[in-house]
Parts: structure tokens; C-alpha cells; sequence
């Protein structure tokens, strides 16, 4: 992985989080894809193709096993090593990525998709040109 570029992506199983796990793949990223759906992430990992992506089965909204769960991510210090951490969902998820990342160095992107969003800074309409702004 030394001199490629790479971003976690939670949420990236389906739509909005498989679309832009696929976005940094074609641009040359080694992805870190987290996802409750183990079936769509071994989808992806074929789509994307062997040494382009780490798979992680994660929920995020399951505060009780969510320390585990960034254990499994972190272990291979994978959040640690990317240049980016993408957040799909609302101020929950985004406070969890910030609590996670907090003195690494690692910039969070958050992408709302709850009702408010007072912490992410694109909406999931505007997520391509967000993300095109950012990098």
C-alpha cells in the first residue's frame, strides 16, 4: 500500500457508500469498506478487485459492539494509514469518526444522511461535486 492514496468508507455496501467506494477505486485509492451486509461487501471486494480494497463488517449504530468493531478496522492500523475517512450517516456517526480518528492527522468528510447534519458538511445529493470540492 506504501505511496497509494487511502480512504475508509463506512457504509459502503450499497448505494451512496458502494458509488463512492467505487469513485476513489477507479481513481487509483486503496479502499477500506465497512458495512453490516457481508454478502455486498464481498460483492464490492470482487467488483474492485484483489489488493484495492479491505473489507470490514461494521455497524456503526451499535454503540455496545462499536469499540469492537473500530478494533477489528484498526488493528491493521488501516484508519490510521488513510489520507481520508468518509462518514455516511448523521452527527452520531460523524462524532464517532472524529472520536476515532482524534490525533492522527486523518481529515473526516462527513456526508449527512440523518435529519439535521450540523457536523457533516455535504448532503448525500451532493455528494460527487462535495467530494470532487475536497479532493
Amino acid at each position: 500500500m506504501s505511496g497509494v492514496q487511502s480512504i475508509f468508507i463506512t457504509g459502503a455496501g450499497a448505494g451512496i457508500g458502494a458509488e463512492t467506494a467505487r469513485l476513489f477505486a477507479r481513481n487509483g485509492w486503496f479502499v477500506g469498506a465497512s458495512d453490516i451486509d457481508s454478502a455486498a461487501l464481498a460483492a464490492l471486494a470482487s467488483e474492485l478487485g484483489s489488493g484495492r480494497v479491505s473489507t470490514h463488517v461494521a455497524d456503526v449504530r451499535d454503540a455496545a459492539r462499536l469499540p469492537d468493531d473500530v478494533e477489528l478496522v484498526s488493528d491493521g492500523q488501516l484508519i490510521d494509514q488513510a489520507e481520508a475517512l468518509i462518514s455516511l450517516g448523521g452527527d452520531g456517526t460523524m462524532l464517532r469518526a472524529l472520536q476515532r480518528t482524534l490525533g492522527t492527522g486523518t481529515p473526516v468528510i462527513g456526508v449527512n444522511f440523518g435529519d439535521v447534519g450540523f457536523l457533516t458538511s455535504i448532503s448525500a445529493d451532493d455528494l460527487e461535486h462535495g467530494l470532487a470540492r475536497v479532493f
